[in-house]
């Protein structure tokens, strides 16, 4: 995998080359695909790098006939054999310099449309003759042009697409737009970035913000011009207005194979080879019809990270006051799932009004621990960030204790009072209002 190159020059303005390696949709991973270490509540690390499969192509042996008699080669045939050879050599350096350095052109000034081959944006009326463009099959980006004119500098804002998220998503300076669905079959995000401190150089600062003024209608101009289609981030969210139809393309099959699971009536063993919550199998005394009702799902982003993650749970009624049980809990990583949390029975997990991911384990009405977990961005990591018990069984007269987040925090003793400001802090139960997985497959039944 190529990472991206940023060549934006302060003086000089150069052009933004990145390159990348598509991902595709897959099957559930089975653990964590970030390379950093998350603290749990045991200080342990939660998660493993994933197994992946690798396609092991087997090339058939062949055997070169050996000749009967080989002449030696002369000292010439040597000197031009290695001529040959460094000559060779050369073409194919050079020809490897030229595959990565993308064509680049200059957009006209005048040029109110501008189109890079696979997407296009339009530059409104009011711009003409203000800006210069320069445009790649990586993306076009912005440039105010009496800055440019006068300090080699101007640079406003780029649109780029990106076919490995991995090349963009720890940069600030970006937004994400959408994504493009190429007439190629690749994938692409489709980012907006801002200048850093040091690409900020307007020569006139009126003529600059005029058109940092105007970047979000030429944001909002992006069309796929390819073929292929163009889906506007925010669009296809989830089913956050219970609308089962908008399931995000990444999730259908994990919401398509939960009711497999329970159509079929998966038993426990089944269910955790999956990755999947075995309470599913608890409701198998239930009519399938019934199952259905009962288990809903719900997109959004926990995380406020632009990925939405999706949640499997209890549905529940309106004016019910219960706590919104979550099943499991998937993000989506490289347009791949993985699993974030799954309940059992004496180990439930919700989310609070302030978004944490809330972890309830009981060992009886003497113990129960409360978790409190901060989903990290761009992965599946669930970042302990401080928990609560009471255990009576440990200290009858004083069954309160607090544990800070930290690899070497401890559980401490604390007065009844500052426990309960503690719990009140992460926040109260937050209500998911699930989708029934019935009115999916209604909906997405022919």
């Amino acid at each position: 995998m190529t990472k991206l190159a940023v060549l934006l020059l302060y003086i000089g303005m150069a052009m933004l080359i990145f390159s990348g390696c598509g991902k595709t949709e897959a099957d559930l991973p089975e653990e964590n695909p970030a390379a950093s270490e998350a603290v749990t509540e045991s200080g342990e690390n939660r998660s493993e790098e994933p197994e992946t499969e690798e396609l092991k192509t087997e090339e058939p042996e062949t055997q070169a006939a050996e000749p009967l008699f080989e002449e030696e080669p002369s000292e010439a045939d040597e000197a031009s054999a290695k001529t040959a050879e460094e000559a060779t050599e050369e073409v194919s350096e050079e020809k490897q310099e030229t595959e990565e350095k993308p064509e680049t052109k200059w957009g006209s000034s005048e040029d109110l449309h501008l189109d890079n081959g696979i997407f296009s944006i339009d530059i409104p009326k009011e711009l003409e003759g203000t800006y210069k463009a320069m445009i790649s099959d990586e993306g076009i980006f912005i440039i105010d042009k009496v800055s440019e004119e006068l300090m080699n500098a101007g640079y406003v804002f780029g649109i780029y697409i990106y076919e490995d998220p991995e090349d963009y998503i720890y940069d600030e300076h970006y937004t994400l737009l959408g994504q493009i669905d190429s007439a190629s079959g690749k994938t692409y995000d489709v980012v907006s970035t801002y200048p850093t401190d040091l690409q900020y150089a307007p020569a006139k600062k009126d003529t600059y913000e005029a058109m940092e003024a105007k970047e979000e209608e030429i944001e909002a101009s992006v069309k796929c011009t390819d073929g292929g289609t163009f889906t506007p981030e925010g669009e296809d969210t989830g089913a956050t207005d219970n609308d089962p139809v908008t399931v995000s393309n990444v999730y259908k099959k994990v919401v398509e194979k939960h009711i497999q699971a329970i159509e079929e009536g998966w038993d426990q063993t089944k269910l955790e080879e999956e990755k999947m919550s075995y309470l599913y199998a608890l409701m198998a005394g239930s009519s399938k019809d019934e199952a259905l009702s009962k288990i809903g799902y719900l997109e959004f982003d926990v995380n406020s990270d632009g990925v939405d993650e999706l949640f499997i749970g209890e549905v529940t009624d309106k004016d019910s006051k219960d706590e919104g049980l979550i099943y499991d809990m998937y993000t989506a990583i490289q347009r791949a799932v993985w699993s974030v949390a799954s309940s059992g029975e004496r180990d439930r997990f919700t989310l609070t009004t302030e978004n944490r991911i809330r972890e309830e384990a009981s060992g009886g009405a003497s113990n129960t621990e409360w978790s409190f977990y901060h989903l990290m961005m761009y992965s599946n990591i669930k970042e302990y960030v401080g928990g609560l018990k009471y255990d009576s069984d440990e200290d009858k007269a004083n069954p309160w204790f607090k544990k800070d987040r930290g690899r070497d925090a401890v559980w401490e003793k604390v007065p009844e009072k500052d426990w309960n400001e503690t719990m009140d802090s992460y926040g109260d139960y937050k209500r998911i209002d699930y989708v029934p997985l019935k009115d999916y497959k209604s909906a997405n039944t022919k």
